[in-house]
């Protein structure tokens, strides 16, 4: 998690102070999100301290090394109980974080 800089492509801008989780496989979309979460609240009173003291330092992203998500149909969510376990097990964790 860090802070962005707003430009006008969607997820491209500088960003500033990029923090890390540690994740595993166990971990499930709603896992996920209350890390960061978490993280974010930590931290964001520190971030903003730095940026009203001229001290963040934003840094341009690579934009090579990114990939694109498209957009989760709601089909995608249906199970096939024919499908392997970890296909299905990767639908409940998808499903029961929204």
């Amino acid at each position: 998690t860090g802070i962005m800089k707003l430009v006008e492509t969607l997820d491209s801008g500088p960003v500033s102070n990029i923090h890390k989780i540690k994740l595993d496989q166990n971990n499930n979309a709603e896992e996920i999100s209350e890390k960061l979460s978490f993280l974010a609240a930590k931290k964001i009173l520190d971030e903003i301290d730095d940026i009203l003291d001229d001290k963040a330092k934003f840094i341009d992203q690579d934009h090579s090394k990114a990939s694109y998500a498209k957009k989760i149909e709601k089909i995608e969510g249906e199970i096939n109980w024919n499908d392997e376990a970890q296909k299905i097990i990767g639908k409940i964790n998808l499903i029961s974080a929204r």
